[in-house]
């Protein structure tokens, strides 16, 4: 009795121990964090130009994040994370990546424990768990403020599993009820989590072997039908369904899903094969990693096939090997099957691949390498405990000292958008997304001929996108040039397929159409069609599209409306500490009351 008693002890010092070491060198590896920027790609939208968002947490803010909006998805929760950061931090960026740092470690060391829980393995265990939150393809989730649903949401997958072994081994309705309750936090943090059912029916295969014909005698797990396995997860795959649902219907109405002209079925197969051996690649060898893969003009059949090839061949090892090794079909299938929702397979955005994607999926082949090696070290019959544990030792330095090698500089990548977007150059010249953000740099810094090129580029590579256009007309405009920044601005409406961009494109076209000095280029009409347009789709909660609305209620000659919206506009911008357009708005008021419209200063 007191030799067990020891033992245990000694097991949970050995648990602690390797916890400390999971959170410290995560830490250590992600403290930069905490002197980094927002990005121009999504933080605008997520974060700090986000109004329901930057003004806190409170509950009208709560009330729009459960409703049905974009950009992207439905997931509540992580907004309401956003808001609470926003309202502890303000706009502190670095103090908003240290909380997705945060999450991260936490995710770390749970999935340590949640494996050791359900296998009673320690240094697999381990070993998984530092892969998950040491390796290069873990930072975009991380070092990237508007990817906290994916941290967020990580932390709610594995919270579900460590309810679901309590569950397998007493069950009951209030543990289910636990699962359940977690599953749905999950979903309402990023609609990804839809796959952890499916996971979940793997996992009673192996490691817990709840499945009566895995079941290994005397298991403190009692054995089950496949049709009751299968039959306990349906409450499961309809909270999944739900969320699926919801998701689908904003990306529809954001027009973010990409048509079968667009994007045709055999492409999206071709790409989706591709992506799988890809992303294997790049965990062996993660020197080319970088935030956009833009999606290939046309398949390389010959990429393709070898593709393919190598993943039937890793699928028939798998089968082949699984009544000695099942958790090597646990883990590939766990690959496979978490990948799905954002394989291609349904086309969302312009990019090939991300490596955000793999946050969740590649634990699978964590398990399947770790587990691996323990077999190898169980094959070499090390002598002794300590002869096993310097084994030990030596093979997690192999596989884990790289990692961290290279993950330090790839965190470092994510200080600023300009040098991210460096990075992605030099690695893809004939990236247009990365031609378009570093552009917008330029643009900040004021570097108008630096600008004017990358944005040509963009365009030369990708003609279809706004953003270039935008940008051009935005250079126009600082070159006193309204006449050309018009048709930029309107070469961007007519190959506008985004909603989130409608308003942006209506109020900075409207203000040219009714501020601009010269009299040829106004036109008051389309100036106050456009600017009541952006005020209703932002819903009279943006000072700027007031003020743009007022402007072109004066050009029409309805002073008294102008005076009212701008005074609606000013107390806006007063409450937002926006001083130049509440100096802009006061002097224009003045206008107004003398019955004279409104005219650009710049020009």
């Amino acid at each position: 009795m007191a030799k067990k008693k020891k033992k245990r002890q000694v097991q949970r010092q050995d648990i602690f121990t390797l916890s400390v070491i999971l959170a410290v060198v995560t830490l250590v590896l992600y403290a930069q964090v905490s002197v980094f920027e927002f990005i121009k790609l999504d933080d605008p939208d997520y974060v700090y130009n986000n109004e329901y968002v930057q003004s806190g947490l409170t509950v009208d803010n709560a009330v729009w994040a459960f409703t049905l909006h974009g950009p992207g998805q439905w997931h509540p929760l992580t907004w309401l994370s956003h808001q609470l950061d926003c309202q502890l931090f303000q706009l502190d960026a670095g103090m908003h990546h240290l909380v997705n740092a945060w999450f991260h470690v936490a995710n770390t060391v749970l999935l340590f424990v949640v494996l050791r829980k359900m296998t009673g393995a320690l240094f697999p265990s381990f070993l998984v768990a530092a892969l998950f939150g040491w390796h290069p393809l873990s930072v975009e989730s991380v070092a990237w403020v508007s990817e906290r649903r994916d941290v967020l949401s990580t932390l709610f997958w594995l919270l579900t599993l460590y309810a679901y072994v309590g569950y397998a081994r007493t069950g009951g309705w209030r543990a289910y009820g636990w699962i359940m309750s977690l599953l749905a936090c999950g979903l309402m943090s990023k609609p990804m989590v839809v796959t952890l059912p499916c996971a979940l029916l793997l996992l009673d295969g192996w490691p817990l072997r709840r499945w009566e014909r895995l079941a290994v005698p005397g298991s403190m797990l009692p054995s089950r039908s496949l049709g009751y396995l299968v039959g306990e997860k349906l409450p499961l795959l309809a909270l999944s369904l739900i969320a699926s649902v919801f998701t689908f219907l904003i990306q529809v109405e954001e027009q973010a899903v990409g048509t079968f002209e667009g994007y045709p079925v055999i492409t999206r197969l071709g790409n989706a094969i591709v992506s799988y051996a890809t992303y294997l690649r790049k965990m062996v060898w993660p020197h080319d990693l970088t935030f956009f893969y833009p999606y290939p003009d046309s398949l390389d059949m010959f990429q393709v096939g070898v593709s393919g090839l190598v993943l039937m061949v890793l699928s028939g090892i798998c089968v082949w090997q699984l009544r000695r090794r099942p958790y090597l079909l646990v883990g590939w299938c766990w690959y496979l099957g978490t990948l799905v929702p954002v394989i291609g397979l349904v086309q969302v955005g312009g990019q090939a691949m991300a490596d955000r994607y793999t946050y969740v999926p590649l634990i699978g082949i964590y398990v399947a390498l770790a587990w691996g090696i323990t077999d190898f070290i169980h094959w070499l019959q090390p002598e002794d405990r300590k002869r096993r544990l310097l084994v030990q030792g030596w093979m997690a330095a192999a596989v884990l000292v790289p990692c961290v090698v290279m993950s330090y500089p790839q965190v470092s990548y994510w200080k600023s958008g300009f040098r991210l977007n460096q990075r992605a150059l030099k690695l893809s010249p004939e990236n247009a997304m990365a031609h378009n953000q570093i552009a917008g740099d330029y643009l900040t810094q004021g570097q108008l001929e630096k600008a004017q090129h990358h944005y040509s580029e963009a365009l030369r590579l990708d003609a279809k996108k706004i953003q270039p256009y935008m940008g051009m007309a935005e250079i126009a405009e600082q070159r006193n040039d309204p006449a050309k920044a018009i048709r930029y601005l309107r070469d961007a409406q007519q190959r506008n397929e985004h909603a989130m961009a409608e308003p942006i494109i209506a109020r900075k076209l409207a203000w040219l159409l009714a501020a601009s000095p010269q009299d040829a280029l106004r036109n008051g009409s389309e100036a106050l069609v456009l600017a009541s347009r952006c005020v209703e789709l932002t819903e009279a909660r943006d000072a700027y599209c007031l003020h743009t609305l007022a402007v072109a209620l004066a050009e029409n000659q309805q002073f008294t409306k102008a005076i009212n919206v701008a005074s609606n506009a000013l107390s806006m911008a007063r409450e937002s500490q926006l001083d130049s357009l509440e100096q802009q708005l006061r002097e224009s008021i003045q206008g107004y009351r003398e019955e004279k419209p409104f005219r650009d200063p710049r020009w």
